[in-house]
């Protein structure tokens, strides 16, 4: 048994009916069962789950716009994971043209023959295809994309055949506004998807996120981190800093730096406040952080004391607990929890020492007692195994 993002989601139950009856109506040919994502990572927010999914199930193609760390790639590789298709990820830059878009001549055996593109590949084989950063691309090698997105849904090869889009294919497609290189999009291409804003992550699912990448991070701690970064993201709304400053994915390599021991506001220095190189602004984002980070506060007072953190004891403890999912083991990740348990009434478990009840799901706890695992329907995933216990 292998994890199914399905799993977790917050959503209605008639959208997963229908999700699941999308699958078994497209399967994937074994030779793209590869290609299907399996996340690290979950995107936090049921009413932007609802529009997407409905959007795909309706046939339409996804634009999501935001500004950077918003989730947006997470969410499209969360949404392929959901759907189980087989994900292609083109990344647009200036140079893009249609043949990379498209395909190319090439030689094999002495013969010119076509090499398809991920963007014939997606839609032969009822793929998603990622369109990352569409407005740094040139309008010219967009053009190429009207005919598949639009009724139409082919692909006219130059020289070769048409080619029909699988029934299953979808084009999901990411954008930040406003940051250079990007440019504005054609309206006639922004015509051809249905457009979801991606919000600022809130701090519930901000606190939610950091526990989920690490954790032994202690729920007070996530909380402060979680302050720090809403603190400077009211900043720049009032333009007192750059969006440099704003920086997700900084706060979480800076969580990394003090996991391993680096000081607390050295760590946050080099994830956030040396992204920006204007000394005037670098002090006013220290302010911000010491107001709310004292010097005093060490990375011990952030994550727990005592945890087994190493493959060698995972593989020990695989071979010694058992995991359950109803009356099947289930690891994932490596890790596992001790004995069994049940998951909370139609909840979640964050930092908490147990869970009782049924209905519910175990994900990246951080604090496990001897009564804790996935369900009948449920999941235990990436635990730390608490020497303690």
């Amino acid at each position: 048994m292998v994890f199914d993002i399905i799993e977790h989601l917050q959503i209605r139950p008639e959208l997963k009916e229908s999700i699941l009856e999308f699958r078994k109506q497209y399967p994937v040919e074994p030779q793209f069962q590869s290609r299907i994502p399996v996340p690290s990572n979950i995107y936090y927010g049921t009413d932007i789950w609802e529009k997407a999914v409905t959007a795909l199930l309706c046939g339409k193609n996804i634009l999501l716009v935001g500004h950077k760390a918003t989730g947006k790639n997470i969410f499209a590789e969360n949404l392929a994971a959901a759907f189980a298709r087989p994900r292609w990820d083109v990344s647009f830059h200036v140079n893009m043209d249609a043949a990379s878009l498209i395909g190319m001549d090439t030689f094999k055996k002495q013969e010119v023959i076509f090499r398809p593109g991920p963007i014939c590949c997606a839609a032969q084989h009822g793929g998603f295809a990622v369109l990352d950063e569409i407005n740094m691309a040139k309008s010219e090698a967009l053009a190429v994309l009207h005919g598949t997105l639009d009724f139409r849904r082919s692909i006219d090869v130059p020289g070769y055949e048409r080619i029909d889009l699988h029934p299953a294919t979808r084009f999901i497609a990411t954008m930040n506004y406003g940051y250079a290189g990007t440019k504005e999009l054609n309206e006639a291409l922004v015509s051809r998807f249905v457009v979801i804003r991606m919000p600022m992550i809130s701090q519930e699912h901000l606190i939610l996120l950091l526990q989920d990448h690490y954790p032994t991070l202690k729920t007070e701690g996530a909380k402060e981190l979680a302050a720090v970064y809403l603190d400077l993201q009211k900043k720049c709304e009032n333009a007192q800093i750059s969006s440099c400053a704003m920086d997700l994915r900084g706060l979480l390599d800076g969580v990394a730096l003090m996991e391993k021991g680096l000081n607390v506001q050295d760590a946050l220095d080099m994830g956030i406040t040396n992204k920006t190189f204007d000394p005037y602004e670098q002090t006013l984002i220290q302010d911000t952080i010491r107001g709310r980070i004292s010097k005093k506060m060490k990375p011990e007072d952030l994550f727990e004391e005592k945890y087994l953190n190493n493959d060698e004891n995972f593989e020990n403890l695989i071979n010694t607990y058992t995991g359950y999912r109803g009356d099947e083991g289930l690891y994932h990740n490596k890790r596992t929890v001790q004995r069994h348990g049940t998951a909370g009434d139609a909840g979640r478990t964050e930092s908490e020492k147990f869970c009782l009840g049924s209905g519910g799901t175990v994900w990246a706890g951080t604090a496990v007692s001897r009564l804790c695992t996935g369900w009948d329907g449920g999941y235990v995933s990436e635990y730390y195994y608490r020497s303690q216990l």
